[in-house]
């Protein structure tokens, strides 16, 4: 079976199509990984995003310790990462978290939008271009990812 959510967000990366994520609401810990884990974030007013990993003990195991800081840089990912604070939709447009804040009603004709003017390219160039960003993201993130699953291993064989 899929492990969730490590396999999931794999699957997401993984994905031919570009994924865009319509964030609606309070998006902590694994709604955060999701998020991170499509091609770019859009939200709404209502949008939030918080990590929980160091309230509760935990290490994070699904890449998020490399890709937060390859979208926000270093310290607001580690201010996200070792306060737990939420970040509200305006300092998370501000930082780079999300691309675009819009009406909460609008969110997901905005989405669609956005996902048709993808679908309009032709689809070999859009494959291309995504499979060049990502060469580029895991050049700079992979090392980070390994890490985190050495030190998931570490953790769970004591």
């Amino acid at each position: 079976g899929v492990r969730f959510p490590e396999e999931s967000i794999q699957r997401f990366r993984s994905w031919t199509l570009p994924l865009v994520a319509a964030v609606n609401g309070t998006a902590i810990t694994g709604g955060l990984e999701l998020a991170l884990a499509c091609d770019f974030r859009i939200g709404s007013e209502r949008a939030r995003f918080a990590d929980s990993h160091a309230r509760f003990g935990f290490a994070p195991a699904w890449g998020r310790s490399a890709r937060l800081p390859q979208v926000v840089g270093q310290g607001w990912a580690r201010q996200i990462s070792l306060t737990g604070l939420p970040v509200e939709a305006s300092t998370a447009l501000r930082i780079g978290l999300l691309n675009e804040v819009v009406e909460h009603g609008r969110l997901l004709d905005r989405a669609v939008e956005l996902a048709q003017a993808i679908a309009r390219h032709d689809r070999e160039a859009v494959h291309t271009i995504r499979a060049l960003y990502d060469i580029a993201r895991d050049d700079s993130g992979g090392e980070a990812i390994a890490a985190e699953r050495r030190l998931l291993a570490d953790r769970s064989a004591r």
